[in-house]
């Protein structure tokens, strides 16, 4: 954990949580909307095995959120999944995009539909438009007339009670030179018609206004096109947002069943789910990625490098997996969230923390690090204690189970041996270097829980 200045941290507890408590409250709808969607149940539900949940803030983000748990990894189904990865593609993208010395132009592509049709049919004609439309002598012909290298393809749908389902594809074209105003717009024109042609082959109709629709724009906002949805859970009626004129985003729709309780938005949501799922959210062409050096990485990749990409974070709580187990029965986490993070920014009293804790029927206890423990009301409580004999001149070598990590931030290797009391430090071979540097604080737990914790012997010196 790299540290912090609470100084730094300007920001409210309620500002900060406002979007986890919008998305926690926003899976739930979602859980009970798809109950046979077993791993949608349990994401940010579960704590990963033998260790505590953490419930971290990140000043530099201004974000807060937990540690430990697990994560279903759906951009289909879960809006804090989605988000995550989504915002990661965006990322990735974007320092590519700033850095290209070729066009990248923004291409828009549906067909035309109406109030009642099933989302699978309008979806099937203009996937298989696009197909045919990338495929074939003619693609190849304007690849080479365009110098386009490949393509960034991300899907999106929408749902109004006017015109029902619009299934439509955003489509990145990168070019490896720059575009005059009139190849655009030539290429509009090229690839409006012939898509026209493909879809009415396929049993479609496209319009000539908005079948296609080719754009440019900056760095920043070609970058951000095709990675822009699956952010909606920070905007929605948990928050006030109203439809943009009447179309809704999925997680719109599972929202408004929440609100409204109107079976027609939980089946809609449904039906969008079931249509997607197991599809693609956004797909580069082959060797695009490498051409523009953008790393090749799954989902779930970006999941696990989400929190490492900002390593400055301060833990402000940890649960044990009993205490964030009533908490989720609860539907409490957004906010447990709040409360623990206003009580590393100074705007919730240790002693406010401990009444609210204490409403969910968990216990709490504050560390001499100002790390909260919480933990059931019949599970023992921590012991812990600052050991005042533990000092060291020159650095220190720590007699502890291998892969212990400590509190302070110093991890010890497990590749070492275990130096006993009553030997000195130059009778030990160490493989792994084990050397700490002292200036963390050392704890001593009268029971580890999940191996976390460092535990000593407090009369134990080394001088070097």
């Amino acid at each position: 954990m790299t540290g912090v200045s609470l100084g730094s941290i300007t920001k409210t507890a309620s500002q900060i949580t406002e979007r986890e408590r919008g998305r926690y409250h926003l899976q739930e709808l979602i859980s009970n909307i798809l109950p046979e969607e077993e791993r949608l149940s349990w994401c940010l539900r579960r704590p990963t095995p033998r260790n505590n949940v953490q419930a971290v803030y990140y000043p530099k983000s201004n974000r807060s959120h937990f540690h430990n748990v697990m994560l279903c990894g759906s951009v289909w189904g879960c809006p804090v999944c989605s988000a995550r990865v989504t915002e990661q593609r965006r990322k990735e993208l974007s320092g590519v995009i700033g850095e290209w010395g070729g066009s990248v132009v923004m291409g828009a592509f549906t067909v035309q539909h109406r109030a009642g049709d099933r989302l699978a049919d309008v979806k099937g004609v203009l996937f298989q438009a696009l197909r045919s439309l990338t495929a074939g002598r003619y693609w190849q012909g304007v690849k080479q007339r365009y110098s386009i290298i490949g393509t960034i393809q991300a899907n999106e749908v929408t749902w109004s009670s006017d015109n029902g389902w619009h299934p439509h594809r955003h489509i990145l074209f990168v070019s490896d030179r720059k575009w005059s105003k009139d190849e655009t717009a030539s290429f509009q024109d090229e690839i409006r018609g012939r898509f026209d042609e493909i879809v009415r082959g396929v049993g479609g109709y496209s319009s000539d206004q908005w079948g296609v629709k080719i754009t440019t724009g900056t760095k920043q906002e070609t970058s951000e096109y095709c990675f822009k949805w699956g952010m909606d859970y920070e905007l929605l009626g948990f928050q006030g947002k109203r439809a943009d004129q009447g179309h809704y985003k999925p997680f719109e729709l599972a929202d408004l069943f929440g609100v409204t309780g109107d079976q027609r938005y939980r089946l809609l949501f449904r039906e969008y789910y079931f249509t997607f799922k197991g599809s693609k959210r956004v797909t580069y062409s082959r060797g695009l990625k490498k051409a523009m050096g953008i790393p090749d990485r799954k989902d779930r990749e970006l999941l696990q490098a989400e929190d490492q990409s900002d390593n400055g974070y301060i833990v402000t709580a940890e649960l044990t997996g009993r205490a964030y187990k009533a908490v989720c029965m609860q539907n409490r986490r957004g906010e447990l969230l709040e409360i623990t993070t206003g009580a590393i920014t100074n705007e919730c009293s240790f002693e406010r923390l401990s009444s609210l804790v204490g409403g969910m029927g968990l216990c709490a206890d504050r560390m001499k690090s100002g790390v909260v423990m919480i933990y059931a009301g019949d599970e023992p409580a921590p012991q812990f204690k600052v050991i005042p004999a533990f000092h060291y001149t020159g650095g220190a070598v720590l007699p502890a189970s291998p892969g212990t990590v400590y509190r302070g931030g110093a991890v010890i290797p497990s590749e070492y041996q275990l130096l006993t009391p009553g030997r000195s430090a130059d009778e030990v071979q160490y493989q792994g270097g084990a050397i700490s540097p002292g200036e963390f604080m050392r704890w001593e737990y009268s029971e580890q829980r999940g191996g976390t914790f460092l535990k000593v012997n407090p009369t134990f010196r080394i001088t070097f």
